[in-house]
């Protein structure tokens, strides 16, 4: 009898320690971060339950995961959508504004140096070609315009830098324009401090700068001004 009782004892056991034992693993396993894994429990008790239970939150689990990452998707997707659209329009403005801005001044030349061969006396002709250099001026510009732009362009930071007398280029910029300014009588007085640090940066950007403010002060302000 002692012995038959032992015996079932032993089975018993290990009919309890083989599913705890599947259970564990499985655990281990989901836990790890395998959802498609299915814990095999066939006891008929309650290991089985608590077996299918871990079985379906995995696979609530990998739906969840699967919804999160097709939504991650799709805002990625949205998002570069959004970006390309952004960029083509900003292309396509630019390409129409600068198309616009260079058939002006090519116009002029066309019209102006067809003038210049027809006309008859060399006052006429030396007004066309006056308005020629003009186109030529403005085409300059818009040239150097897209200087600018290749530089800066979007989201600009500066590629490389260097060091360079800020008083100099501004004399230097200052200097190539006072043909123009004499012409409309304006007084440009120059006011620049001395021993000025070297300045580190794009030279190319503060020139523009300095050239855009000294070109609308020349153009905006009144003769004799």
């Amino acid at each position: 009898l002692a012995l038959c009782v032992i015996g079932s004892g032993i089975v018993s056991v290990r009919k309890v320690l083989k599913p705890l034992a599947t259970l564990k693993k499985g655990v281990g396993i989901i836990g790890g971060g395998n959802l498609d894994y299915k814990i095999q429990v066939e006891s008929q008790d309650e290991l089985q339950d608590l077996a299918n239970a871990f079985n379906r939150m995995s696979k609530d689990l990998k739906e969840a995961q699967e919804r999160k990452e097709k939504v991650i998707e799709a805002k990625i997707l949205e998002d570069a959508f959004r970006l390309e659209k952004e960029i083509s329009k900003n292309k396509s403005d630019f390409i129409t504004n600068i198309s616009h801005q260079l058939r002006t001044p090519i116009s002029i030349m066309d019209w102006a140096l067809e003038s210049a061969l027809a006309a008859g006396d060399a006052e006429k002709r030396a007004a066309h070609f006056e308005a020629t250099r003009n186109g030529i001026e403005q085409l300059r510009a818009i040239i150097n315009d897209l200087l600018v732009v290749s530089e800066f362009g979007i989201g600009y930071k500066i590629a490389k830098g260097a060091e360079f007398d800020l008083g100099v280029l501004m004399k230097e910029v200052m200097n190539e324009r006072k043909e123009e300014a004499q012409k409309k009588k304006i007084n440009i007085k120059e006011d620049i401090v001395q021993n000025l640090p070297l300045y580190h940066g794009s030279k190319l950007g503060i020139q523009k700068v300095l050239e855009n403010i000294l070109d609308n002060a020349i153009t905006y302000t009144r003769d004799g001004g």
